[in-house]
């Protein structure tokens, strides 16, 4: 499913939701991003890359990796993890345009990094992060139904799966606008372990949930897109 021309409902879509997706953490859980904290990084070490004419250099950096990778997969042979490293690429410069303000750019790179995962998937079916991966790209570019299959499917074989879980409840209340399934998904989480370094995650998405919901009807799913989840900016993602 496609939104329209940048500036249209895909546009506002992305932009109404990327203060959330930052804050709560829908990243790769295989890619090394750069938007995100690695859990053994303290919040204070990390320096935003926020300055675009060093983006765009990073950018450029990748763009010349691409033809590299993609010779890779064109090989007679390629390997499962020739198409991930593409497909991680490609995640990369999606993260990247987004953060630029690129939303169609982004889009395509999204896109094309779930049809390089899904290749990598068929050599390697049971790699749940790359599946969370694929879900979450696929969500970013709006292909929502192979999100959703693919966040199932994921959480199926592994329900513990903490970023899975994590970003499957950001695309119920954001793709879905179905807020108790996502509060569903996070109790269910917290409930495994309560004790775990991501419980305060948890326990923070819920309490914004509970808040939408006790919204008067007809409210709450206009305010998914910006739910006061600022508490959240500084803790590391997880994995």
């Amino acid at each position: 499913m496609l939104w329209g021309k940048q500036g249209g409902r895909r546009a506002q879509m992305i932009k109404k939701t990327l203060a959330i997706l930052v804050a709560v953490g829908l990243v790769g859980s295989t890619m090394a991003g750069i938007f995100y904290l690695p859990e053994s990084t303290p919040p204070e070490a990390a320096t935003p890359v926020n300055d675009d004419a060093a983006l765009a250099n990073l950018e450029s950096t990748w763009l010349n990796e691409l033809p590299a990778l993609e010779a890779a997969t064109k090989q007679a042979g390629a390997k499962g993890q020739d198409w991930m490293a593409l497909a991680n690429k490609r995640y990369d410069l999606g993260e990247l345009a987004m953060e630029r303000n690129q939303p169609e750019a982004s889009s395509a790179y999204y896109a094309q990094a779930v049809e390089a995962y899904q290749q990598a998937l068929k050599q390697l079916p049971d790699d749940v992060n790359a599946r969370v991966d694929l879900a979450t790209a696929a969500f970013y570019s709006q292909q929502l139904d192979v999100a959703e299959k693919n966040f199932k499917q994921a959480l199926a074989k592994d329900p513990k799966h903490v970023q899975g879980q994590i970003n499957y409840g950001i695309f119920l209340a954001i793709a879905r606008q179905d807020v108790p399934a996502a509060k569903a998904v996070w109790e269910q989480a917290l409930a495994v372990d309560p004790s775990a370094p991501q419980a305060a995650r948890f326990k923070q998405m819920i309490a914004w949930a509970d808040s939408m919901l006790a919204k008067p009807q007809g409210q709450a799913g206009a305010g998914t897109g910006q739910p006061d989840l600022s508490g959240l900016r500084n803790e590391p993602a997880a994995k």
